[in-house]
């Protein structure tokens, strides 16, 4: 028994050494950042104060982040190196951020997800219960459109009841149907983006709630992440609360029904997963072919999904902290906090922000489970390379360039947005 246990702890002890080796193989490479200082350039007061969301223009020259604190998002302009420059900012009325174009005051409060449109940048804001759009000019310089809420005076409310607590957006593709993850509502509603204004077009809730289509399982309870299918034929929308993924089929025609769901054991009830992964599940992304979905879970954990023809999730693996059974480990808890989560465009590649080891994690997408290639960290430390330390304090948000050159992460504890070249 001594003789086997002491091979157990040799063969783990590889595993963490051949883990902790691998980080400093590969790591996404700083470039710049924007905030208050500290090795960043200086961010107008108060824009970006609790940021988290971001986005990223399609044509791949702006980047848009949200100041939950703040109530404020802010527009940066890419340089061809990869270098961000302040392009302009709007704020709700009642935010008092001097320098900015102001929206209606009730709209912008605790903007929590963005979505980037073809001359349109959409935030949901999580404590207004409201869906806004920006214009914008030249891809920078946001200003107030229009909105759509749960009650707020001054935006559209038919058929958006089910707007409580919005905290992601997923654009469907051609930009014409925007799809929004609401936590206090634990559901799903599409808008309309076409014509003069946002419009409500239907909803997905537990049991029917709001008027909206039914989902048969307690598993939207706290969603916020959501993402839409390569080919449009389906979505998927991860929630924090019920530890659970729910598959929705998509038509051609832009609407949504429920097809089931997959989680850890509990309130959600779904499909149980063989490991229990899904623990404050914070993002999804899906791979650019379409064929497998990742999750990244605040316990620490990242779990791969292969997904099947017909759009339903089947689990292929994980890594995680802790030695979770049956998960590849992350060593020196990496993944700590796991939050955003972004695909290359190649599909060859995963990043994680997480905001407990102030770190993006690279990982690789080859094999069942993700594997850790390297990381890069604020002042470095842990075997990953190093970066301004407000550039990555409470790592939270994820964007990859669509030429899958650079990297942009918002840093909610650092208040900073920053790039990194991709190699």
């Amino acid at each position: 028994m001594r003789r086997a246990a002491a091979l157990l702890l040799a063969l783990s002890l590889l595993v963490v050494a051949t883990a902790t080796a691998a980080t400093t193989a590969s790591a996404p490479r700083f470039e710049s950042c924007v905030g208050s200082g500290g090795g960043c350039a200086k961010a107008p007061a108060g824009t970006l104060g609790g940021v988290a969301a971001l986005a990223v223009a399609p044509d791949g020259r702006h980047l848009y982040a949200a100041g939950f604190r703040s109530d404020a998002v802010s527009a940066f302009a890419i340089g061809a190196d990869g270098r961000l420059g302040f392009d302009g900012c709007v704020a709700d009325g009642g935010a008092g951020v001097s320098g900015c174009a102001t929206a209606p005051e009730g709209t912008l409060e605790s903007p929590a997800g963005l979505a980037a449109g073809r001359g349109a940048l959409y935030v949901a804001s999580q404590g207004s219960d409201a869906v806004t759009a920006l214009r914008l000019r030249g891809g920078g310089h946001p200003t107030f459109r229009d909105c759509v809420a749960m009650a707020e005076e001054g935006c559209a409310t038919s058929g958006a009841a089910a707007l409580r607590g919005p905290t992601a957006l997923a654009l469907g593709p051609g930009g014409r149907d925007l799809y929004v993850a609401s936590a206090d509502g634990a559901s799903v509603t599409r808008l309309r983006t076409g014509g003069a204004k946002l419009r409500a077009a239907g909803c997905l809730a537990y049991a029917g709630a709001f008027g909206c289509g039914r989902v048969r399982k307690n598993s939207l309870s706290g969603a916020d992440a959501i993402a839409v299918a390569p080919n449009g034929r389906a979505a998927y929308a991860v929630a924090f609360n019920s530890a659970a993924v729910t598959e929705l089929a998509r038509t051609r025609s832009g609407s949504l029904t429920y097809r089931g769901c997959v989680g850890d054991r509990g309130p959600a009830d779904c499909r149980p997963l063989p490991r229990g992964t899904l623990a404050g599940a914070a993002g999804v992304a899906v791979a650019p072919h379409g064929h497998d979905l990742y999750v990244a879970s605040q316990v620490g954990t990242v779990t791969h999904f292969a997904v099947t023809a017909g759009g339903r999730l089947a689990f292929a693996g994980c890594i995680g902290d802790g030695g979770l059974a049956g998960c590849v480990g992350a060593p020196r808890h990496l993944l700590s906090g796991a939050t955003g989560i972004a695909v290359a465009p190649d599909g060859r590649n995963l990043y994680v922000a997480a905001k407990g080891s102030d770190a993006i994690v690279e990982l690789s997408t080859a094999g069942p489970a993700p594997k850790i290639l390297g990381c890069v960290r604020g002042g470095g430390g842990q075997g990953c390379a190093s970066a301004p330390a407000p550039s990555l304090r409470g790592a939270y948000g994820l964007a990859v360039a669509p030429s899958g050159r650079a990297l942009f992460a918002s840093a909610s504890g650092g208040g900073s947005v920053s790039s990194f070249s991709l190699r």
